[in-house]
Protein backbone atom coordinates (compact mmCIF):
# COMPACT_ATOMS: atom_id res chain seq x y z
CA UNK A 1 0.00 0.00 0.00
CA UNK A 2 0.83 3.66 -0.14
CA UNK A 3 2.65 5.19 2.44
CA UNK A 4 -0.03 7.29 4.22
CA UNK A 5 0.91 10.77 5.76
CA UNK A 6 -1.84 10.85 8.61
CA UNK A 7 -1.21 14.43 9.67
CA UNK A 8 -2.93 15.82 6.70
CA UNK A 9 -5.49 12.39 6.41
CA UNK A 10 -4.62 11.73 2.63
CA UNK A 11 -1.50 9.23 1.36
CA UNK A 12 1.45 10.64 -1.28
CA UNK A 13 0.15 9.72 -4.66
CA UNK A 14 1.93 6.76 -7.02
CA UNK A 15 4.20 8.16 -9.89
CA UNK A 16 3.24 6.42 -12.62
CA UNK A 17 -0.25 6.43 -14.39
CA UNK A 18 -1.60 3.04 -13.71
CA UNK A 19 -1.32 1.39 -9.58
CA UNK A 20 -1.96 -2.16 -9.26
CA UNK A 21 -3.01 -2.62 -5.19
CA UNK A 22 -1.01 -5.57 -3.14
CA UNK A 23 -2.63 -8.50 -3.34
CA UNK A 24 -3.09 -8.38 0.42
CA UNK A 25 -4.95 -5.49 0.82
CA UNK A 26 -8.26 -5.75 2.02
CA UNK A 27 -9.26 -1.97 2.63
CA UNK A 28 -8.58 1.18 0.68
CA UNK A 29 -8.63 3.80 3.70
CA UNK A 30 -10.41 6.91 3.50
CA UNK A 31 -9.00 9.85 1.24
CA UNK A 32 -6.17 7.69 0.30
CA UNK A 33 -5.82 8.58 -3.29
CA UNK A 34 -7.55 11.93 -3.41
CA UNK A 35 -6.70 14.32 -5.77
CA UNK A 36 -3.98 11.74 -7.93
CA UNK A 37 -4.45 13.31 -10.59
CA UNK A 38 -2.18 11.57 -12.81
CA UNK A 39 -3.68 7.84 -11.89
CA UNK A 40 -5.23 6.85 -14.72
CA UNK A 41 -6.22 3.16 -13.74
CA UNK A 42 -6.46 1.44 -10.86
CA UNK A 43 -6.19 -2.34 -9.90
CA UNK A 44 -8.08 -3.84 -6.84
CA UNK A 45 -7.34 -7.32 -6.06
CA UNK A 46 -9.61 -9.87 -4.94
CA UNK A 47 -8.95 -9.49 -1.09
CA UNK A 48 -10.16 -5.39 -1.41
CA UNK A 49 -13.19 -5.51 0.99
CA UNK A 50 -13.86 -1.45 1.24
CA UNK A 51 -13.30 1.16 -0.52
CA UNK A 52 -12.81 4.15 2.43
CA UNK A 53 -14.68 7.29 2.14
CA UNK A 54 -13.61 10.04 -0.83
CA UNK A 55 -10.67 7.95 -1.46
CA UNK A 56 -10.20 8.88 -5.43
CA UNK A 57 -12.07 11.80 -4.80
CA UNK A 58 -10.46 14.50 -7.79
CA UNK A 59 -8.62 11.52 -9.76
CA UNK A 60 -10.24 13.71 -12.41
CA UNK A 61 -7.66 11.81 -14.94
CA UNK A 62 -8.67 7.95 -13.41
CA UNK A 63 -10.34 6.39 -16.83
CA UNK A 64 -10.50 2.73 -14.88
CA UNK A 65 -11.21 0.59 -12.04
CA UNK A 66 -12.46 -2.47 -11.15
CA UNK A 67 -14.42 -3.93 -8.45
CA UNK A 68 -13.89 -7.24 -7.14
CA UNK A 69 -16.10 -9.94 -6.28
CA UNK A 70 -15.03 -9.67 -2.63
CA UNK A 71 -16.09 -6.01 -2.25
CA UNK A 72 -18.63 -4.91 0.22
CA UNK A 73 -18.54 -1.46 1.01
CA UNK A 74 -17.98 1.73 -1.16
CA UNK A 75 -17.57 4.48 1.42
CA UNK A 76 -18.78 8.32 0.91
CA UNK A 77 -18.38 10.32 -2.40
CA UNK A 78 -15.40 7.50 -2.83
CA UNK A 79 -14.99 8.70 -6.68
CA UNK A 80 -16.43 12.28 -6.57
CA UNK A 81 -14.82 14.16 -9.61
CA UNK A 82 -13.64 11.33 -11.37
CA UNK A 83 -14.40 13.33 -14.63
CA UNK A 84 -12.75 10.96 -17.01
CA UNK A 85 -15.01 7.81 -16.24
CA UNK A 86 -16.88 7.41 -19.24
CA UNK A 87 -18.27 3.63 -18.04
CA UNK A 88 -19.34 1.94 -14.55
CA UNK A 89 -20.21 -1.61 -14.48
CA UNK A 90 -21.65 -2.25 -10.60
CA UNK A 91 -20.47 -5.25 -8.68
CA UNK A 92 -22.99 -8.09 -8.83
CA UNK A 93 -23.10 -8.72 -5.69
CA UNK A 94 -25.31 -6.95 -3.11
CA UNK A 95 -22.55 -3.94 -1.05
CA UNK A 96 -23.22 -1.60 1.40
CA UNK A 97 -23.10 1.91 -0.40
CA UNK A 98 -22.14 5.70 1.37
CA UNK A 99 -23.65 8.57 -0.50
CA UNK A 100 -22.89 10.49 -3.45
CA UNK A 101 -20.36 7.69 -4.37
CA UNK A 102 -20.37 9.18 -8.32
CA UNK A 103 -21.02 12.64 -7.53
CA UNK A 104 -19.82 14.74 -10.54
CA UNK A 105 -17.93 12.49 -12.58
CA UNK A 106 -18.94 14.34 -15.88
CA UNK A 107 -17.37 12.10 -17.93
CA UNK A 108 -19.78 9.29 -17.51
CA UNK A 109 -22.03 8.13 -20.26
CA UNK A 110 -22.68 4.91 -19.09
CA UNK A 111 -23.60 2.92 -15.85
CA UNK A 112 -24.60 -0.73 -15.72
CA UNK A 113 -26.64 -1.78 -12.37
CA UNK A 114 -27.08 -5.24 -12.49
CA UNK A 115 -30.26 -7.42 -11.39
CA UNK A 116 -30.65 -8.19 -7.60
CA UNK A 117 -29.96 -4.67 -6.42
CA UNK A 118 -32.92 -3.58 -4.54
CA UNK A 119 -32.11 0.27 -4.22
CA UNK A 120 -30.61 3.10 -5.70
CA UNK A 121 -28.13 4.48 -3.05
CA UNK A 122 -28.37 8.20 -2.47
CA UNK A 123 -26.73 10.43 -4.33
CA UNK A 124 -25.08 7.73 -6.56
CA UNK A 125 -25.04 9.16 -9.92
CA UNK A 126 -25.75 13.06 -8.55
CA UNK A 127 -24.25 15.78 -11.14
CA UNK A 128 -22.97 12.91 -13.59
CA UNK A 129 -23.70 15.56 -16.15
CA UNK A 130 -22.64 13.20 -18.82
CA UNK A 131 -24.70 10.07 -17.60
CA UNK A 132 -26.93 9.52 -21.34
CA UNK A 133 -27.65 5.99 -20.10
CA UNK A 134 -28.64 4.24 -17.41
CA UNK A 135 -30.86 0.90 -17.05
CA UNK A 136 -32.89 0.26 -13.43
CA UNK A 137 -33.07 -3.22 -13.02
CA UNK A 138 -36.32 -4.82 -12.08
CA UNK A 139 -35.63 -5.38 -8.65
CA UNK A 140 -35.14 -2.27 -7.35
CA UNK A 141 -37.79 -1.01 -5.17
CA UNK A 142 -36.45 2.13 -3.92
CA UNK A 143 -34.49 5.26 -5.58
CA UNK A 144 -32.71 7.41 -2.72
CA UNK A 145 -32.93 10.71 -2.33
CA UNK A 146 -30.76 12.63 -5.11
CA UNK A 147 -30.01 9.26 -6.84
CA UNK A 148 -29.78 10.90 -10.35
CA UNK A 149 -29.90 14.73 -9.43
CA UNK A 150 -28.51 17.11 -12.20
CA UNK A 151 -27.73 14.18 -14.65
CA UNK A 152 -28.47 16.40 -17.91
CA UNK A 153 -27.65 13.97 -20.27
CA UNK A 154 -30.48 11.89 -19.46
CA UNK A 155 -33.53 12.24 -22.18
CA UNK A 156 -35.60 9.17 -20.93
CA UNK A 157 -35.55 6.37 -18.25
CA UNK A 158 -37.77 4.07 -17.51
CA UNK A 159 -38.83 2.82 -14.02
CA UNK A 160 -39.61 -0.65 -13.51
CA UNK A 161 -43.03 -1.37 -11.66
CA UNK A 162 -40.92 -3.41 -8.75
CA UNK A 163 -40.20 0.73 -7.76
CA UNK A 164 -42.88 1.52 -4.82
CA UNK A 165 -40.65 4.89 -3.62
CA UNK A 166 -38.91 7.13 -5.03
CA UNK A 167 -37.19 9.89 -2.49
CA UNK A 168 -36.79 13.66 -2.50
CA UNK A 169 -34.95 15.01 -5.69
CA UNK A 170 -34.35 12.04 -7.04
CA UNK A 171 -34.52 13.08 -11.04
CA UNK A 172 -34.10 17.27 -9.72
CA UNK A 173 -32.34 19.38 -12.58
CA UNK A 174 -32.48 16.79 -14.84
CA UNK A 175 -32.46 19.50 -17.54
CA UNK A 176 -32.63 16.61 -20.46
CA UNK A 177 -35.69 14.41 -19.21
CA UNK A 178 -37.76 15.03 -21.71
CA UNK A 179 -40.40 12.10 -20.34
CA UNK A 180 -40.83 9.67 -17.62
CA UNK A 181 -43.57 7.40 -16.72
CA UNK A 182 -44.30 6.52 -12.45
CA UNK A 183 -45.15 3.39 -11.95
CA UNK A 184 -48.50 2.47 -10.27
CA UNK A 185 -47.96 1.54 -6.58
CA UNK A 186 -46.17 5.22 -5.85
CA UNK A 187 -48.52 7.05 -3.75
CA UNK A 188 -45.98 9.98 -3.14
CA UNK A 189 -44.60 12.53 -5.36
CA UNK A 190 -41.60 13.41 -3.07
CA UNK A 191 -40.31 16.89 -2.64
CA UNK A 192 -38.33 18.43 -5.59
CA UNK A 193 -38.67 15.20 -7.43
CA UNK A 194 -39.03 16.41 -11.12
CA UNK A 195 -37.72 20.18 -9.82
CA UNK A 196 -35.73 21.69 -12.90
CA UNK A 197 -36.56 19.25 -15.26
CA UNK A 198 -36.88 22.44 -17.46
CA UNK A 199 -37.77 19.91 -20.68
CA UNK A 200 -39.92 17.22 -19.19
CA UNK A 201 -42.89 17.82 -21.49
CA UNK A 202 -44.32 14.66 -20.84
CA UNK A 203 -44.83 13.11 -17.72
CA UNK A 204 -47.22 9.82 -16.43
CA UNK A 205 -48.92 9.57 -13.14
CA UNK A 206 -50.62 7.10 -11.92
CA UNK A 207 -53.76 6.84 -9.79
CA UNK A 208 -52.26 5.37 -7.18
CA UNK A 209 -50.65 8.66 -6.06
CA UNK A 210 -52.51 10.66 -3.84
CA UNK A 211 -49.42 13.25 -2.58
CA UNK A 212 -48.04 15.92 -4.13
CA UNK A 213 -44.99 17.38 -1.95
CA UNK A 214 -43.37 20.63 -2.11
CA UNK A 215 -41.62 21.54 -5.09
CA UNK A 216 -42.25 18.38 -6.96
CA UNK A 217 -42.82 20.22 -9.92
CA UNK A 218 -41.15 23.33 -9.96
CA UNK A 219 -39.58 25.18 -12.86
CA UNK A 220 -40.86 22.60 -15.18
CA UNK A 221 -40.58 24.93 -18.05
CA UNK A 222 -42.30 22.45 -20.70
CA UNK A 223 -44.55 20.53 -19.03
CA UNK A 224 -47.92 21.31 -20.75
CA UNK A 225 -50.49 19.20 -19.17
CA UNK A 226 -50.91 17.54 -15.93
CA UNK A 227 -53.81 15.73 -14.37
CA UNK A 228 -53.75 15.46 -10.66
CA UNK A 229 -54.34 11.83 -9.15
CA UNK A 230 -57.47 11.53 -7.44
CA UNK A 231 -57.66 11.37 -4.00
CA UNK A 232 -55.23 14.01 -3.39
CA UNK A 233 -56.12 16.39 -0.86
CA UNK A 234 -53.23 18.80 -0.44
CA UNK A 235 -51.51 20.59 -3.21
CA UNK A 236 -47.77 21.87 -1.15
CA UNK A 237 -46.08 25.08 -1.69
CA UNK A 238 -44.52 25.60 -4.79
CA UNK A 239 -45.46 21.94 -6.31
CA UNK A 240 -46.02 23.61 -9.65
CA UNK A 241 -44.34 26.96 -9.56
CA UNK A 242 -43.00 28.19 -12.79
CA UNK A 243 -43.93 25.68 -14.88
CA UNK A 244 -44.89 28.41 -17.75
CA UNK A 245 -45.36 26.09 -20.29
CA UNK A 246 -48.59 24.38 -18.18
CA UNK A 247 -51.80 25.44 -20.13
CA UNK A 248 -54.53 22.17 -18.65
CA UNK A 249 -54.69 21.13 -15.03
CA UNK A 250 -57.23 19.20 -13.33
CA UNK A 251 -57.18 19.71 -9.79
CA UNK A 252 -59.61 16.93 -8.33
CA UNK A 253 -62.61 17.18 -5.96
CA UNK A 254 -60.97 15.89 -3.06
CA UNK A 255 -58.08 18.54 -2.76
CA UNK A 256 -59.16 21.13 0.48
CA UNK A 257 -55.45 22.63 0.48
CA UNK A 258 -53.90 24.97 -2.49
CA UNK A 259 -50.31 25.46 -0.55
CA UNK A 260 -48.58 28.50 -0.88
CA UNK A 261 -47.22 29.06 -4.60
CA UNK A 262 -48.45 26.25 -5.47
CA UNK A 263 -49.25 27.41 -9.28
CA UNK A 264 -47.30 30.86 -8.87
CA UNK A 265 -46.05 32.59 -12.43
CA UNK A 266 -48.39 29.17 -14.57
CA UNK A 267 -48.32 31.85 -16.84
CA UNK A 268 -49.99 29.50 -19.89
CA UNK A 269 -53.34 28.68 -17.75
CA UNK A 270 -56.44 30.29 -18.74
CA UNK A 271 -58.71 28.61 -17.15
CA UNK A 272 -58.76 26.79 -13.59
CA UNK A 273 -61.36 25.17 -11.43
CA UNK A 274 -61.61 25.37 -7.85
CA UNK A 275 -63.68 22.41 -6.62
CA UNK A 276 -65.80 22.89 -4.15
CA UNK A 277 -64.06 21.10 -1.45
CA UNK A 278 -60.84 23.96 -0.63
CA UNK A 279 -60.86 25.34 1.97
CA UNK A 280 -57.25 27.41 2.21
CA UNK A 281 -55.97 29.19 -1.22
CA UNK A 282 -51.87 30.03 0.42
CA UNK A 283 -50.52 32.85 -0.15
CA UNK A 284 -49.23 33.69 -4.04
CA UNK A 285 -51.07 30.25 -4.89
CA UNK A 286 -51.79 31.81 -8.42
CA UNK A 287 -50.12 34.65 -8.95
CA UNK A 288 -48.23 35.90 -12.15
CA UNK A 289 -50.77 33.01 -13.79
CA UNK A 290 -51.06 36.43 -16.83
CA UNK A 291 -53.73 34.18 -19.27
CA UNK A 292 -55.64 33.26 -16.72
CA UNK A 293 -59.49 34.60 -17.70
CA UNK A 294 -61.94 32.65 -15.67
CA UNK A 295 -61.62 32.19 -11.49
CA UNK A 296 -64.46 30.94 -9.34
CA UNK A 297 -63.58 30.92 -5.77
CA UNK A 298 -65.72 28.01 -4.26
CA UNK A 299 -67.92 29.12 -0.87
CA UNK A 300 -66.03 26.33 1.08
CA UNK A 301 -62.74 28.82 1.05
CA UNK A 302 -62.12 30.62 4.38
CA UNK A 303 -58.33 31.73 4.09
CA UNK A 304 -56.80 33.24 1.04
CA UNK A 305 -53.30 34.35 1.62
CA UNK A 306 -51.41 36.76 0.41
CA UNK A 307 -50.95 37.79 -3.17
CA UNK A 308 -52.59 34.92 -4.05
CA UNK A 309 -54.14 36.44 -7.16
CA UNK A 310 -51.64 39.31 -8.11
CA UNK A 311 -50.43 39.91 -11.39
CA UNK A 312 -53.17 38.07 -13.29
CA UNK A 313 -54.42 40.51 -16.21
CA UNK A 314 -57.17 37.83 -17.73
CA UNK A 315 -59.39 38.25 -15.20
CA UNK A 316 -62.09 40.81 -15.37
CA UNK A 317 -64.56 40.18 -12.62
CA UNK A 318 -64.39 38.05 -9.19
CA UNK A 319 -66.51 37.07 -6.30
CA UNK A 320 -64.82 36.77 -2.66
CA UNK A 321 -67.11 34.26 -1.27
CA UNK A 322 -68.84 35.16 2.00
CA UNK A 323 -66.89 32.56 3.88
CA UNK A 324 -63.97 35.15 3.67
CA UNK A 325 -63.51 38.16 6.27
CA UNK A 326 -60.38 39.43 5.12
CA UNK A 327 -58.48 40.56 2.21
CA UNK A 328 -55.14 40.26 2.89
CA UNK A 329 -52.00 41.98 1.23
CA UNK A 330 -51.51 42.31 -2.20
CA UNK A 331 -54.42 40.10 -3.31
CA UNK A 332 -55.18 41.10 -6.54
CA UNK A 333 -52.14 43.43 -7.12
CA UNK A 334 -51.58 44.88 -10.16
CA UNK A 335 -54.83 42.45 -11.95
CA UNK A 336 -54.87 45.06 -14.85
CA UNK A 337 -57.89 44.21 -16.40
CA UNK A 338 -60.02 43.31 -13.07
CA UNK A 339 -63.16 46.16 -13.50
CA UNK A 340 -65.77 44.75 -10.95
CA UNK A 341 -65.18 42.95 -7.14
CA UNK A 342 -67.79 41.91 -5.35
CA UNK A 343 -66.84 41.51 -1.91
CA UNK A 344 -69.18 40.22 0.85
CA UNK A 345 -70.38 41.57 4.13
CA UNK A 346 -68.15 39.43 6.08
CA UNK A 347 -65.42 41.23 5.10
CA UNK A 348 -63.47 43.47 8.10
CA UNK A 349 -60.36 44.18 6.59
CA UNK A 350 -58.82 45.13 3.44
CA UNK A 351 -54.91 44.59 3.81
CA UNK A 352 -52.32 46.77 2.31
CA UNK A 353 -51.81 46.73 -1.63
CA UNK A 354 -54.83 44.78 -1.82
CA UNK A 355 -55.84 46.16 -5.27
CA UNK A 356 -53.02 48.39 -5.84
CA UNK A 357 -52.20 49.07 -9.50
CA UNK A 358 -56.09 47.79 -10.75
CA UNK A 359 -56.04 50.16 -13.35
CA UNK A 360 -59.57 49.27 -15.09
CA UNK A 361 -61.30 48.95 -11.38
CA UNK A 362 -64.39 50.98 -12.01
CA UNK A 363 -67.07 49.44 -9.43
CA UNK A 364 -65.83 48.22 -6.11
CA UNK A 365 -68.44 48.06 -3.06
CA UNK A 366 -66.63 48.30 0.35
CA UNK A 367 -69.61 46.35 2.75
CA UNK A 368 -70.57 47.74 5.61
CA UNK A 369 -68.95 45.70 8.37
CA UNK A 370 -64.75 47.04 7.40
CA UNK A 371 -63.04 48.50 10.05
CA UNK A 372 -59.66 48.99 8.39
CA UNK A 373 -58.68 49.85 4.99
CA UNK A 374 -54.82 49.53 5.05
CA UNK A 375 -51.91 51.72 2.92
CA UNK A 376 -51.99 51.75 -0.78
CA UNK A 377 -54.91 49.24 -0.91
CA UNK A 378 -55.98 50.96 -4.02
CA UNK A 379 -52.79 52.59 -5.27
CA UNK A 380 -53.72 54.04 -8.92
CA UNK A 381 -57.05 52.58 -9.36
CA UNK A 382 -57.28 55.12 -12.24
CA UNK A 383 -60.60 53.80 -13.34
CA UNK A 384 -62.08 54.18 -9.97
CA UNK A 385 -64.58 57.61 -10.23
CA UNK A 386 -66.43 57.42 -6.84
CA UNK A 387 -65.94 55.50 -3.42
CA UNK A 388 -67.84 55.19 -0.48
CA UNK A 389 -66.50 54.76 2.65
CA UNK A 390 -68.54 52.62 4.87
CA UNK A 391 -69.93 53.49 8.49
CA UNK A 392 -67.79 51.02 10.32
CA UNK A 393 -64.12 52.39 8.85
CA UNK A 394 -61.65 53.62 11.86
CA UNK A 395 -59.04 53.84 10.05
CA UNK A 396 -57.42 54.46 7.01
CA UNK A 397 -53.57 53.90 5.87
CA UNK A 398 -51.52 56.24 3.97
CA UNK A 399 -52.15 56.09 0.52
CA UNK A 400 -55.27 54.95 0.50
CA UNK A 401 -55.77 56.29 -2.98
CA UNK A 402 -52.82 57.86 -4.18
CA UNK A 403 -52.87 59.26 -7.61
CA UNK A 404 -56.36 57.43 -8.52
CA UNK A 405 -56.87 59.94 -11.46
CA UNK A 406 -60.12 59.93 -12.11
CA UNK A 407 -61.60 59.75 -8.39
CA UNK A 408 -64.07 62.76 -8.15
CA UNK A 409 -66.57 61.48 -5.94
CA UNK A 410 -65.89 60.58 -1.94
CA UNK A 411 -68.82 59.20 0.49
CA UNK A 412 -68.68 59.58 3.69
CA UNK A 413 -70.59 56.98 5.93
CA UNK A 414 -68.79 57.22 9.02
CA UNK A 415 -70.04 58.54 12.28
CA UNK A 416 -66.76 58.93 13.96
CA UNK A 417 -63.62 60.69 12.68
CA UNK A 418 -61.71 58.51 11.07
CA UNK A 419 -57.91 57.91 11.76
CA UNK A 420 -55.77 58.55 8.63
CA UNK A 421 -52.08 57.15 9.14
CA UNK A 422 -50.07 59.78 7.43
CA UNK A 423 -51.42 62.57 5.30
CA UNK A 424 -50.85 61.36 1.63
CA UNK A 425 -54.46 59.09 1.89
CA UNK A 426 -55.98 60.87 -1.55
CA UNK A 427 -52.34 62.33 -2.76
CA UNK A 428 -52.91 63.70 -6.37
CA UNK A 429 -56.72 62.20 -6.69
CA UNK A 430 -58.47 64.75 -8.19
CA UNK A 431 -61.52 64.52 -5.73
CA UNK A 432 -63.66 67.52 -5.76
CA UNK A 433 -66.82 66.17 -4.17
CA UNK A 434 -67.35 65.36 -0.81
CA UNK A 435 -70.88 63.89 0.26
CA UNK A 436 -71.08 63.41 4.27
CA UNK A 437 -74.18 60.93 5.24
CA UNK A 438 -72.64 60.97 8.80
CA UNK A 439 -70.15 62.93 10.92
CA UNK A 440 -66.61 61.96 9.93
CA UNK A 441 -65.62 65.08 9.18
CA UNK A 442 -61.88 63.96 10.31
CA UNK A 443 -61.51 63.68 6.18
CA UNK A 444 -61.54 67.74 5.82
CA UNK A 445 -58.31 67.76 8.00
CA UNK A 446 -56.61 65.81 4.83
CA UNK A 447 -54.19 67.62 2.12
CA UNK A 448 -56.42 67.31 -0.62
CA UNK A 449 -59.36 69.03 0.74
CA UNK A 450 -57.55 72.49 -0.12
CA UNK A 451 -59.31 71.40 -3.92
CA UNK A 452 -62.16 70.27 -2.63
CA UNK A 453 -65.09 72.16 -5.01
CA UNK A 454 -68.44 70.95 -3.66
CA UNK A 455 -69.75 69.26 -0.49
CA UNK A 456 -73.04 67.74 0.70
CA UNK A 457 -74.48 67.25 4.03
CA UNK A 458 -77.39 64.55 3.98
CA UNK A 459 -77.36 62.80 7.40
CA UNK A 460 -79.64 60.01 8.30
CA UNK A 461 -82.99 60.22 9.83
CA UNK A 462 -81.94 60.48 13.78
CA UNK A 463 -84.50 59.94 16.55
CA UNK A 464 -81.10 61.07 19.22
CA UNK A 465 -82.58 63.97 21.16
CA UNK A 466 -79.82 66.48 21.91
CA UNK A 467 -81.77 68.59 23.99
CA UNK A 468 -79.96 68.15 27.24
CA UNK A 469 -76.68 69.65 25.82
CA UNK A 470 -75.78 72.36 22.90
CA UNK A 471 -76.06 70.58 19.51
CA UNK A 472 -72.93 70.31 17.88
CA UNK A 473 -72.29 72.16 14.75
CA UNK A 474 -71.52 71.25 11.18
CA UNK A 475 -67.24 71.76 10.52
CA UNK A 476 -66.04 75.12 9.56
CA UNK A 477 -65.33 75.27 5.73
CA UNK A 478 -63.48 78.67 5.62
CA UNK A 479 -60.18 77.31 4.49
CA UNK A 480 -61.13 75.16 1.58
CA UNK A 481 -60.67 78.05 -0.74
CA UNK A 482 -61.53 75.79 -3.79
CA UNK A 483 -65.08 75.53 -2.51
CA UNK A 484 -67.66 76.60 -4.81
CA UNK A 485 -70.37 74.78 -3.58
CA UNK A 486 -72.48 73.06 -0.45
CA UNK A 487 -75.54 71.70 0.19
CA UNK A 488 -77.15 71.15 3.39
CA UNK A 489 -79.67 68.41 3.19
CA UNK A 490 -80.97 66.89 6.70
CA UNK A 491 -78.61 67.27 9.35
CA UNK A 492 -80.51 66.14 12.28
CA UNK A 493 -79.34 68.19 15.37
CA UNK A 494 -76.45 70.02 13.86
CA UNK A 495 -76.19 73.10 13.51
CA UNK A 496 -74.89 75.43 10.67
CA UNK A 497 -71.99 77.27 12.21
CA UNK A 498 -71.41 81.56 11.90
CA UNK A 499 -68.17 80.62 10.40
CA UNK A 500 -69.40 78.23 8.00
CA UNK A 501 -67.76 79.20 4.78
CA UNK A 502 -66.42 82.79 3.27
CA UNK A 503 -69.79 83.65 1.42
CA UNK A 504 -69.18 84.92 -2.32
CA UNK A 505 -68.67 82.85 -4.60
CA UNK A 506 -69.83 79.34 -2.63
CA UNK A 507 -73.22 78.76 -3.56
CA UNK A 508 -75.37 77.07 -0.42
CA UNK A 509 -78.27 74.78 -1.51
CA UNK A 510 -80.60 74.45 1.95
Amino acid sequence: MLFCLASISRCQCPSSSTYTIEQSATEISDYEFKECTQLEEVSLPETIVKIGNFSFQGCTNLKSVNFPSSLNTIGDNAFESCSSLTNIVLPSNQITYGIRIFYQCTGLTSVTIPEGYTSIPNGLLSSCEGLKSVTIPSTVKIIEFQAFWGCNGLTSIVIPSSVKTIKEAAFSYCKGLTSIEIPSGITTIEKSLFEGCKNLTIITIPSSVTSYKSYAFQYCESLKSITISPGTTIIEAHTFYGCISLTSIVIPSTVTVIGDSSFYECSGITHLEIPSKVTTIGKTAFSHCYKLTSLTIPSTVTSIGSFAFSYIYGITNIEIPSSITSIEEGLFLQCNNLTNVKIPSTVTFIGKNAFFKCYSLVDVEIPEGVTEIEQYAFWECSNLTSFTIPSTVTTMGMGVFYDCKKLRSLIIKTPKDVTFNGQSAFLLSPISELVFENTGFSILKSRFSSVIKSIKFDFPKSNSNLKLRESPSLPSLTKIGSLSSVTIGNINDYKVPESFIKGAPVCTFI
